[in-house]
């Protein structure tokens, strides 16, 4: 019974591949067929003695002789049935690849704006952003609306500081020579830069504000796009703002050695007293002596060059190189450094302006964190399944 049923099959493999070979018009393509049909019909043969190991010479020698015989078989077909007649249609050839300069059909709201999505919010968030930054700097150099020193005339702050909060120089720079100047100029640019910046950073990571947005009205009604492209905006934006902040944050506490490098000038540090919130006010000199040519540092400078030095020149490299290779060791690292340069920004008495802008901000930014962690929780109900003893 095993045996008839064996060439039952044979027969209907032997039978069904001369008849679809019978219209082959290539040698290569009826030796291609004629070995495919000889690897079933072996299979077909030695099925029921596959298992034992002295069946792959056995199998070997039927797949030889097998496609020999239909690639012979299948030759001796082409060769009666000729070329094609001269009228029978051409085989179908696939359509020709596109030239070079097709036109490229846009991503719906991948511009600025599209009446289906709304505005890209991507573009406008990297926008807004740079456009707040660069006026909060000329603010700085040209018109200084809001100094520093307007801080200090509210009594119950100045009480709780023990002091003032600095004054910011009006008009010109420093007198002296090119290095004062650009010391004066890089301090101004650069505070203000890192304040705007750091608000860029702290709201470009606020995930769960972010997933909130985009299944708010802003998206039902069609005004903003926060699906098109924005955590790679997100993320490009925070890169670009990171990597100015650690230059321009190393500009602003080193330049002021730039008189003592290139104009011979000295550089005195004096300890000053310590107020609230846990920063150095001076007691006495000041920053630029030109008579003297000193340069006036306190402890509290001291300390922020090695700070800033340790977080940008060796720990910010080395969270990112872990967030390649480690990420949940890498991002812990990276958030514990973004945190301690804030707080060392936020504690000097001479920053009153991030005070009011950043500190904001950050709370925001922890509470985004934290919201993120419980925000649509469920609980995993899991059961166990033993499938074997």
């Amino acid at each position: 019974m095993r045996l008839s049923t064996r060439a039952s099959r044979v027969a209907t493999l032997s039978c069904g591949g001369s008849a679809r070979w019978s219209g082959s018009a290539s040698a290569g393509a009826d030796d291609e067929a004629g070995e495919h049909a000889a690897q079933m019909l072996a299979d077909t043969l030695l099925e029921d003695e596959w298992q034992s190991p002295s069946a792959l010479t056995s199998r070997a020698s039927v797949l030889e002789l097998t496609s020999a015989r239909f690639s012979a078989l299948a030759r001796g077909a082409s060769e009666r049935l000729g070329p094609p007649e001269a009228g029978a249609p051409p085989s179908p050839q696939p359509p020709p690849p596109p030239p070079a300069t097709a036109t490229l059909h846009r991503t719906p709201g991948a511009g600025w704006w599209s009446a289906r999505y709304g505005l890209h919010y991507g573009k406008a968030l990297a926008l807004l952003s740079h456009a707040a930054a660069l006026l909060w700097v000329l603010d700085r150099l040209t018109t200084n609306v809001w100094p520093r020193q307007s801080f200090g005339t509210i009594p119950t702050l100045a009480g709780v500081l023990g002091g003032g909060t600095g004054s910011d120089r009006i008009g010109s720079l420093k007198p002296g020579p090119w290095t004062v100047k650009l010391y004066d100029l890089l301090a101004r640019v650069s505070g203000r830069f890192l304040t705007a910046s750091l608000n860029t950073l702290m709201w470009t990571m606020m995930h769960t504000t972010h997933f909130a947005l985009a299944e708010s009205a802003l998206v039902r009604r069609r005004l903003v796009d926060f699906a098109q492209d924005t955590p790679g905006w997100r993320l490009a934006l925070h890169r670009a703002n990171g990597y100015a902040s650690g230059a321009l944050v190393l500009f602003h506490v080193y330049s002021i050695l730039l008189p003592c490098v290139f104009n011979g000038y000295s550089a005195v540090v004096t300890a000053g007293r310590f107020a609230w919130p846990l920063s150095e006010r001076r007691t006495e000199g000041k920053d630029v002596d030109n008579a003297a040519k000193l340069m006036g540092l306190q402890g509290d400078d001291v300390w922020r060059l090695a700070e800033m030095s340790l977080i940008f020149f060796a720990f910010f490299p080395w969270s990112l190189r872990l967030l390649r290779a480690n990420y949940r060791v890498g991002i812990e690292l990276h958030r514990w450094l973004f945190v301690a340069y804030f707080v060392d920004i936020l504690r000097r008495h001479s920053h009153p302006h991030n005070w009011v802008l950043n500190a904001p901000v950050f709370l925001l930014l922890c509470a985004d964190v934290v919201v993120g962690k419980f925000w649509r929780c469920r609980e995993v109900i899991a059961h166990r399944l033993i499938l074997s003893p």
